[in-house]
């Protein structure tokens, strides 16, 4: 597995001091506090991670072109 750990990334960035082995278990409390409170959140897997990435570079990238022309405009 390449990323094993990528499920519970935000489970890492909420509580950095614990360990790795205990994260899972952090994971599942947080998803149950969420479910009680009815806050929504969305996960993805790495293939739809990756897609999302790349969506949003292509987007950066037409952006940032449109953006070019706008200031070639201005001269």
């Amino acid at each position: 597995m390449i990323m094993s750990g990528f499920n519970i990334h935000t489970v890492h960035h909420m509580f950095p001091t614990i360990d790795n082995q205990h994260l899972w278990k952090a994971h599942e409390v947080l998803m149950e506090v969420c479910d009680e409170r009815k806050l929504s959140g969305s996960q993805s897997n790495l293939f739809s991670a990756l897609v999302s990435v790349y969506k949003n570079y292509l987007f950066r990238k037409e952006w940032d072109m449109n953006k070019s022309e706008q200031e070639l405009k201005l001269l």
